[in-house]
């Protein structure tokens, strides 16, 4: 997911004196992760010991819901997790980065997705399984108090949902058959949402958009493609409108029956995108990496081994490392991300199997 950045030295003193992760008295980070089949939350912190880069398990939550979906609210310091089944949490995360329950509630949906309006007043969910997008008003202290939109655009397979850095603009891709993309207008003092013009955006047949990120800057949205395999790229138009800039393939990957890509995330900088693709009964299992243009155009970089499906992925604050989930495999596994967006593993850590969306917290400052 959806809450869902430095060169690696070339050794490991240098590496030590200059990166931000391992910084005298830094806050280390923090990845949390939740898992549909093992129906957990954890916790694992990614930290130096004995002078190498680790990743380690510090905290494993029981929830009993099939969970899949994960976000944070950076003011209140609040996880919120959702269930296939209905079930909603929220956890608080305390100093040591460990986490608290709060309070579980029923959702309307059983959400594959979740993320927060960029005013952090709402909380916005999206339904494999019904297709809904619901809207929740949090109260003052960012738990959620009442529903107040659900869409629903006769189709299932609603994969996830992302809000424009204005706060005026809602997008749903859907994958498989249904494979669509839907817009809808915002209204951050409500949290209601109108279609967009058009509601549907026009797209290639057999793409499946998946997950989004947003620039971190420029005006541009991106889509993992889970059927296609590659990128797609939109420009955002000043009333949100989306503007197809270009369809980008996975690197010497062409579709194929048992591939599917998964996640997306940007670095901070905005300088590189990544999107896994997942093997079910095929040999590949590996993360592509994509170097962004000015102009929002993408170019391939090639791709990175993983474990088997990697599934979820995570960016650290500082863009200086990529974590990845892989299902089958069961690990959590952390890259170095070198100045060219190139890939080296440095740790992994079983968390277990079917960890479908992670998050990572930790030190933002410079």
């Amino acid at each position: 997911m959806m809450t869902r950045l430095l060169p690696l030295s070339l050794t490991l003193a240098l590496f030590a004196a200059t990166s931000p992760l391992f910084a005298k008295d830094a806050m280390p980070l923090m990845i949390y992760g939740v898992s549909i089949g093992e129906e957990k939350a954890v916790v694992v912190k990614f930290h130096e010991k004995d002078g190498k880069p680790i990743l380690e398990v510090v905290q494993s939550e029981p929830l009993g819901a099939p969970a899949g979906s994960i976000t944070h609210h950076p003011d209140h310091n609040l996880l919120y997790i959702g269930a296939k089944d209905g079930r909603g949490f929220v956890y608080a995360v305390n100093d040591d980065g460990k986490i608290e329950k709060v309070r579980e509630m029923p959702f309307k949906s059983g959400y594959c997705f979740l993320s927060l309006d960029r005013s952090g007043r709402y909380l916005l969910g999206s339904s494999y399984e019904s297709g809904n997008l619901d809207v929740y008003r949090l109260d003052a202290k960012g738990l959620p108090e009442k529903l107040v939109e659900s869409r629903n655009e006769k189709k299932t397979m609603a994969h996830s949902v992302g809000v424009s850095s204005d706060n005026r603009s809602v997008y749903v891709p859907y994958v498989k058959e249904e494979n669509a993309l839907y817009q809808y207008r915002f209204d951050p003092e409500t949290g209601k949402l109108s279609p967009g013009a058009p509601a549907n955006i026009e797209i290639p047949d057999a793409v499946g958009p998946r997950h989004l990120a947003f620039h971190p800057t420029k005006p541009y949205v991106y889509f993992s493609n889970e059927q296609q395999l590659g990128v797609s790229a939109y420009k955002i138009g000043p009333r949100g409108g989306l503007q197809q800039l270009q369809i980008c393939a996975a690197l010497e990957t062409p579709p194929a029956e048992g591939l599917a890509a998964s996640d997306i995330v940007i670095t901070p900088d905005g300088r590189f995108l990544y999107v896994p693709v997942r093997g079910f009964g095929k040999p590949l299992n590996a993360v592509f990496g994509y170097a962004i243009g000015a102009g929002g155009r993408l170019k391939s970089l090639g791709m990175t081994a993983t474990d088997s499906i990697p599934w979820a992925l995570g960016m650290s604050p500082h863009g200086d490392h990529l974590f990845v989930t892989s299902s089958k495999q069961g690990s959590l596994a952390a890259y170095a991300i070198d100045n060219k967006g190139g890939l080296k593993k440095e740790a992994s850590v079983k968390i277990g199997e079917r960890f479908w969306d992670i998050l990572v917290l930790g030190d933002t400052s410079e």
